[in-house]
């Protein structure tokens, strides 16, 4: 539509109506093939499962990681899902998440099971450009000081537990999900552009909805 407003050849576009699912075997194609010719990263690997699933291709992240890694060990597709879950959490803000080595992602994902999502995007957020070195120094400092901080409320007890609810489509486009952790519920819309004053009233509704 935007398009459109500017050139008229864009009133009209060419649609292919495909069910759920049909994308499945391109998307179990091309990562074979890239396995063989590029050797994917486990961020990458990661990343993929999670576009899959965002476009519909698959009714979920981890419904992906099983279809396109099904050859893979269930060790090497465990990997992959907590990769996923570093990019659904801190992939908008990492400059060099490619870099990330399989010990690094572990690390990352274990520590956002454990609540400090929060902290971790707070200390990327804002930053200027960084080398992948100076990221990670970013992100072991942030973990280092979530812990520190979960410790001393639970002194010394189990971290945090994380429960993530199942992802909500929205009519129209995009998706809600939530996670529920102690004394915290964090949401997320992806796929739709909102605006201030939306952003406004939901916080209005949820406000009211405690009341």
């Amino acid at each position: 539509r935007r398009l459109a407003g500017t050139d008229p050849r864009f009133a009209e576009i060419p649609a292919f109506v495909r069910n759920a699912g049909t994308g499945q075997g391109a998307y179990v194609s091309m990562v074979e093939e890239n396995e063989l010719r590029a050797n994917l990263t486990p961020y990458e690997r990661g990343r993929i499962a999670v576009l899959a699933a965002g476009q519909g291709v698959f009714p979920s992240t981890e419904a992906a990681v099983d279809v396109l890694f099904a050859a893979a060990s269930k060790a090497k597709r465990s990997k992959v899902r907590s990769f996923a879950m570093v990019h659904e959490s801190l992939g908008d803000l990492l400059q060099h998440p490619v870099a990330l080595s399989e010990k690094a992602g572990l690390k990352l994902a274990s520590a956002i099971r454990s609540g400090a999502q929060a902290v971790l995007r707070e200390a990327l957020a804002g930053v200027g450009p960084l080398d992948a070195k100076a990221e990670w120094g970013i992100l072991e400092k942030a973990m280092s000081d979530s812990s520190d901080a979960s410790q001393s409320k639970s002194r010394g007890g189990r971290p945090t537990e994380v429960l993530r609810l199942p992802k909500r489509p929205l009519k129209g486009g995009g998706e809600v999900w939530a996670e529920v952790a102690s004394g915290e519920l964090r949401l997320k819309i992806k796929g739709r552009e909102l605006t201030s004053a939306d952003a406004e009233a939901l916080v209005r509704q949820l406000c009211e909805q405690f009341e």
